[in-house]
């Protein structure tokens, strides 16, 4: 149920009642944790389990998932380490030292870590989702975007937030008198990076002989309208589900590079995807010949030092 914040305080008045059971601490350092991952007190909690019991290896874990938002690296890297040292095949301690060991940008043992995490929990989507980020970041294309898929269950940002739509997802099937929706997934800086794909899919949709219908955000509207809306046969944006135009496939922007296969030199790389608008570029060169000219004026007058100061007095 994840009501990590109503159970504090059960936590603590059974910890009053009975301090030396020592699983209460490890507890409530975690429902802590749930509200502000580098919690002091839960800090302090796990410190003192770990002197009752230095062979933790839950305590442990925790304590390196707090090192690491104190931005202690070296701090979660050595309990990540002790946790592991204790129980080796655990998904959990495997799994936060190998994001650990990104963060560190030790990047081959944060694959082998993350790895060996999602090889001892199959059925764990954020093991899986995380190996995609890290295969993406070394340029492993092939692996990185076939697992990015994962990201809708195994991502904390995303999992269970896909949008339900009323069609099926596009997996390839033949588009002959059919219509694919593609639509925009997370931020607006996704949508600037993987736009560039929509004149690719245009393509395969239109030589297949069905329409392309295209639903973006709406703060975007007019710079994607601009530039790339042309090369769908219908264009909106925003709105809810019951204001999407009729399709009969779906898909979303981020799925495009494993659908085309990108790899590092097949990366779209036409220049120039996004134009700015010409009258708004006009504005602003207007603008910085003024704050030049400006500058120069100021740079013709004499100036007043700040630098020296009154002798000092003994």
């Amino acid at each position: 149920m994840n009501r990590h914040s109503d159970a504090m305080a059960p936590y603590r008045e059974a910890l009053a009642i009975d301090p030396e059971l020592h699983s209460l601490r490890n507890n409530l350092a975690a429902a802590l944790m749930s509200v502000d991952t580098a919690s002091p007190e839960a800090a302090e909690l796990l410190q003192a389990s770990l002197e009752r019991d230095p062979a933790d290896a839950n305590s442990w874990i925790n304590i390196a998932k707090i090192r690491q938002a104190q931005f202690d690296l070296a701090g979660a890297l050595d309990a990540g380490q002790r946790a592991l040292a204790l129980q080796p095949n655990n998904p959990i301690a495997l799994g936060n030292h190998g994001q650990t060991l990104r963060e560190a940008q030790q990047w081959a043992e944060a694959e082998r870590f993350t790895m060996a995490a999602h090889r001892a929990a199959p059925d764990n989507p954020s093991y899986l989702s995380n190996l995609s980020m890290i295969h993406l970041l070394r340029g492993n294309y092939a692996d990185g975007w076939r697992e990015h898929e994962a990201r809708w269950e195994g991502s904390k940002e995303l999992a269970g937030r896909r949008p339900v739509l009323p069609g099926p997802r596009w997996q390839g099937e033949p588009l002959a008198g059919k219509t694919l929706l593609l639509w925009g997934e997370q931020g607006m800086g996704d949508l600037l990076q993987f736009c560039r794909y929509v004149p690719l899919l245009a393509q395969r949709v239109h030589r297949e002989g069905g329409r392309l219908a295209w639903n973006s955000f709406p703060q975007m509207g007019a710079l994607v309208a601009r530039t790339l809306a042309q090369h769908a046969d219908e264009f909106s944006l925003g709105g809810g589900v019951e204001q999407l135009p009729k399709f009969d496939y779906e898909i979303s922007l981020l799925s495009l590079p494993l659908l085309f296969e990108t790899r590092e030199q097949t990366i779209p790389s036409g220049v120039a995807y996004l134009q700015a608008e010409p009258q708004a570029v006009d504005g602003w060169r207007q603008r910085q010949r003024e704050a030049a000219q400006s500058r120069a004026r100021m740079d013709g007058q004499p100036r007043t030092s700040a630098q020296s100061l009154p002798p000092r007095r003994s």
